[in-house]
């Protein structure tokens, strides 16, 4: 009786020492925006492990976005899991046609790009890399999935980059890497800020399969630096508004008429 007694003291102290520790982590998430699991095991006198339990439980509830090494805070966005409408489902159904069952999945592209994660089958064993965190953060609301951000700076966006981001996506192994793309120049040279494209560059270099989804869009290119052509990607899937750009540059896009 004394030994369940004593433990049921020893469980609800761990319990109130579990919670002390969500409310520690989540302050040093909103004041410094990123956390390391080292340096948070030295600071509250637990095992790395116990450390890295803790953030699953945070981002489980939505106050941080796990990264390589430690985790950082979620953009101020909805956390729901973004829902297509009649006009863009044909599209995004497309490109997640593309994707594999298994293995590691690069997606990476502006704020529009968030939908092809109500479309990700929770019957399978993917794992989500991902510079983007709201892309991180509606695609660890889906069950069986597994999300791996990169870390490193958030700009205002949201985007994660710097050199911290790069090397961690350097050391992986992509089977899929999906690019969202608003638009080309006139010769096919995709562009994209410029920290933005130095990561794209690094995903498409290292991935076994490469696919562009591609809308026509307008953008400044004196703004933006280019990180590929229409004819780096082994699959280009663009809508039917971008047919003639496309077919200017290759003539194996496959061209998806959405709704009107």
């Amino acid at each position: 009786m004394t030994n369940d007694k004593h433990g049921t003291q020893e469980g609800e102290r761990s319990a109130l020492s579990a919670i002390g520790r969500h409310e520690s982590i989540a302050a040093l998430i909103e004041s410094d925006g990123r956390v390391e699991v080292s340096d948070l095991a030295e600071r509250l006198s637990v095992s790395e492990e116990t450390i890295r339990r803790d953030l699953r439980v945070l981002e489980s509830d939505g106050r941080l976005v796990r990264a390589h090494g430690g985790a950082v805070r979620p953009p101020v966005a909805s956390h729901a899991i973004p829902t297509l409408d009649a006009a863009d489902r044909p599209f995004f159904e497309r490109i997640a046609a593309e994707l594999p069952a298994q293995g590691t999945v690069y997606l990476d592209g502006d704020a529009l790009s968030t939908p092809i994660v109500g479309l990700l089958s929770t019957d399978t064993e993917l794992t989500v890399v991902t510079p983007r965190l709201d892309l991180a953060i509606a695609a660890s609301l889906r069950p069986g999935i597994e999300v791996l951000s990169l870390g490193g700076e958030v700009s205002a966006t949201g985007a994660q980059s710097g050199e911290w981001a790069r090397s961690t996506l350097a050391d992986l192994h992509l089977d899929t890497v999906v690019i969202f793309a608003d638009g080309c120049t006139d010769t096919g040279d995709l562009l994209a800020p410029p920290a933005d494209a130095l990561l794209r560059r690094i995903a498409l270099a290292g991935a076994r399969r490469t696919v562009l989804a591609f809308r026509m869009g307008e953008g400044d290119p004196r703004r933006f630096t280019s990180f590929a052509t229409l004819t780096d990607f082994d699959t280009v899937i663009a809508s039917s508004d971008a047919e003639t750009t496309v077919l200017a540059i290759r003539d194996d896009a496959v061209f998806v008429t959405e709704p009107t």
